[in-house]
């Protein structure tokens, strides 16, 4: 075997490692969402509106410090 056999080899392993990775973080997101809003369901009216405050004044804070969030759009080459 050729070192740039070995070094092919290499890549795939760590490419394949990190797409695993990848998917494995993106699955204990979609879990962590899924209990986030049951939790959020189970709240009684007031909790919630209170909640949405909060979480409306932070929002409103990061938005003053970067600005608004635009959609992307890629730049023409």
């Amino acid at each position: 075997m050729t070192d740039e056999t070995k070094k092919t080899e290499d890549s795939i392993h760590t490419f394949d490692e990190i797409v695993a990775l990848k998917d494995a973080q993106q699955r204990q997101k979609q879990e962590h969402l899924r209990e986030w809003r049951l939790r959020y369901e189970a709240l009684d009216e007031e909790t919630r509106k209170a909640l949405d405050e909060k979480i409306k004044i932070y929002c409103d804070s990061i938005s003053v410090q970067f600005g608004k969030s635009r959609p992307f759009h890629p730049r023409s080459r």
